[in-house]
């Protein structure tokens, strides 16, 4: 699909933003899992009742001079396609100040293998296997095991397991809340760092232990695995409503 660059100019923040917005409409039928590979952007994907993805699309450049967010639009490039069970979702930016964004609406049954270089990856209302390293990660009523790397930036995330799923939480530079429902069989361990505050809600544990930056805490038979590795930032535990 053609698309026509929008020239933004914003003189309080002395930035100038050339812009274009794109749409695909995939069928779904018989995908099972969403692959995406960004440079630099944001993706967002909200599950929903749905047998096609659609995914509206924004690729921009930004600087302080027109010319340089005209080259620093023009370096990306982009693509969504499909194969019998994967949607792909491909973006490269050879400039700082520039990216593509994705916004996604898809089936609620979905796994995602995620990976933006610069950027915030947020999923919503799915159920599934997911795997994610951007710089900061939120999900709202998210279901099933997830991979989670936060490389720059607070994260948000609400996770509702089941007893045999498995979560593992990293992040590198920035505070993490982790939202949690009361009275599942926890296996859960806390790294947090010892700079940084930590925060925990008693999710009907039977058992604790703490230390100096770190907790731990089993509840029932302990079959669902929590980990998470907190360095540069605070931890909150809460329950999830």
């Amino acid at each position: 699909m053609r698309t026509f660059p929008l020239l933004l100019i914003l003189p309080a923040m002395a930035c100038t933003t050339v812009e274009s917005n794109f749409n695909e409409l995939i069928p779904a039928t018989g995908i099972t899992e969403v692959t995406a590979q960004i440079d630099s952007g944001d993706l967002s994907y909200r599950g929903a009742p749905r047998d096609t993805f659609a995914v509206d699309g924004r690729s921009w450049g930004m600087s302080t001079q027109v010319e340089n967010a005209e080259r620093n639009y023009s370096s990306n490039h982009w693509n969504v396609d499909s194969t019998p069970t994967s949607l792909l979702i491909q973006s490269q930016s050879d400039y700082n100040w520039a990216g593509v964004d994705f916004d996604i609406d898809g089936p609620e049954q979905m796994n995602t293998f995620i990976e933006t270089g610069d950027g915030l990856v947020k999923l919503q209302d799915m159920v599934g296997y997911h795997t994610v390293t951007a710089s900061k990660i939120t999900t709202d009523n998210l279901h099933g095991s997830v991979n989670f790397l936060a490389t720059n930036g607070s994260s948000d995330i609400e996770i509702y397991p089941t007893a045999f799923d498995t979560i593992r939480i990293e992040a590198l530079d920035g505070d993490v809340t982790l939202r949690l429902p009361w009275g599942q069989p926890y296996d859960l361990q806390v790294w947090g760092d010892p700079e940084y505050g930590m925060s925990i809600e008693n999710l009907g544990f039977y058992h604790e232990v703490t230390g100096p930056a770190y907790f731990a805490a089993t509840s029932g038979p302990a079959t669902l695995r929590v980990d998470v590795y907190v360095t540069g930032g605070s931890f909150t535990l809460l329950e999830a409503w």
